[in-house]
């Protein structure tokens, strides 16, 4: 008898626990680490456009020049 009720206590024990471990832990640290991979990738983008418009000035630097 008292093993089952200690049993039952420790099943109760372990699904509370997964819950803390899923809800509480888990789901925030993936939606913080998304937020940062999207700030990463906005950022990496703004970056990009920022190189992409310098190459664009200088070419047409270089196509005046020859000409």
């Amino acid at each position: 008898m008292t093993d089952v009720r200690l049993t039952r206590a420790y099943q109760r024990i372990a699904a509370v626990w997964n819950i803390i471990l899923v809800y509480v832990l888990w789901l925030p640290l993936l939606y913080v680490l998304s937020i940062a991979i999207a700030v990463r990738n906005a950022v990496l983008d703004e970056d990009h456009q920022i190189r992409n418009t310098l190459t664009d000035e200088r070419e047409t630097f270089w196509q005046r020049w020859s000409r």
